[in-house]
């Protein structure tokens, strides 16, 4: 049996934000389950309950099986795209 896809973001800009509305508003199945982003204060368009500061919620979370990486800091995603492997998370 296939696994549902349960996703793991790192990254809510332009990208990040159309593929919200993309798994949201169509029958797409995935669920989008944690978002990480770096900037605390910045107003978000969907409720902060999807949102964390802290990588490892995403990278440790057994329930995600998949990793989004669409972050700005090249040497950071390759940080997080290596530990996400290393736990057995499709990237």
């Amino acid at each position: 049996m296939i696994q549902p896809l349960k996703i793991g973001l790192f990254g809510f800009g332009c990208v990040g934000q159309g593929l919200y509305d993309i798994i949201e508003k169509t029958k797409f199945k995935a669920e989008l389950v944690k978002i990480c982003v770096k900037n605390k204060d910045k107003e978000r368009s969907i409720s902060m309950n999807y949102f964390t500061f802290d990588k490892k919620e995403l990278l440790e979370d057994e329930q995600i099986n998949v990793i989004v990486e669409l972050i700005d800091n090249a040497e950071e995603a390759y940080t997080i795209v290596k530990q996400a492997l290393q736990n057995g998370k499709h990237v």
